[in-house]
């Protein structure tokens, strides 16, 4: 099975990262199809942007992206005018637990406390979206944890796990090793 989906774009778009904007930016043409991870792919047909191009690719990625709130789409983020809006956050539930409002929702310096409180690095994060999409990842590394589900998590995650668990990695290098040696040395927090 293919890592990737074929989407054909309905309109023009341009990656908004911090490429955009230069001459290496990622942009979408209007009516060209791409293949794309299948997570990026479900995304932007969430986005309502793209279109999966075949049943097949449709069937291989559609909820590929279902850990990620997607509750706006680009249509519902232009103003009356008609005039595009600055992209909100995805606008996953509050991280901590406590209400229920979206993250999307909250002021940059509302994230950035949200943030230290729950221990998210965000060096290098200059926009809303990035430091939303860092408390959103930080919430789905502790929930894999949590449930033993270390195989969602990357190499740089795993390691971070294991440092904080004071787990030795020596030699370890596979992703298989390193899960591995991080099941059999963690041992949960309790809260006391």
């Amino acid at each position: 099975m293919s890592d990737t989906a074929n989407i054909t774009f309905d309109e023009m778009r341009v990656v908004d990262d911090n490429r955009k904007g230069t001459p290496d930016e990622v942009r979408f043409e209007d009516g060209k199809s791409y293949d794309l991870p299948l997570r990026s792919a479900d995304r932007w047909v969430k986005r309502g942007a793209a279109h999966f191009t075949s049943p097949e690719d449709a069937a291989k990625a559609r909820g590929a992206s279902s850990d990620v709130a997607l509750n706006l789409q680009d249509r519902d983020r232009r103003d009356p005018s008609g005039t595009r809006r600055q992209p909100e956050a995805t606008g996953g539930k509050e991280a901590n637990g406590n209400g229920g409002s979206d993250l999307g929702k909250k002021t940059v310096a509302e994230l950035k406390a949200l943030a230290a409180n729950l221990g998210v690095d965000l060096t290098g994060l200059t926009t809303k979206a990035e430091i939303v999409a860092a408390i959103e990842r930080d919430v789905q590394i502790k929930t894999a944890v949590a449930e033993g589900n270390f195989d969602d998590l990357t190499v740089a995650e795993l390691q971070k796990v294991a440092a904080d668990q004071n787990i030795d990695l020596t030699g370890k290098a596979e992703k298989a090793d390193i899960i591995e040696a991080v099941k059999a040395g963690y041992s949960p927090v309790v809260a006391g």
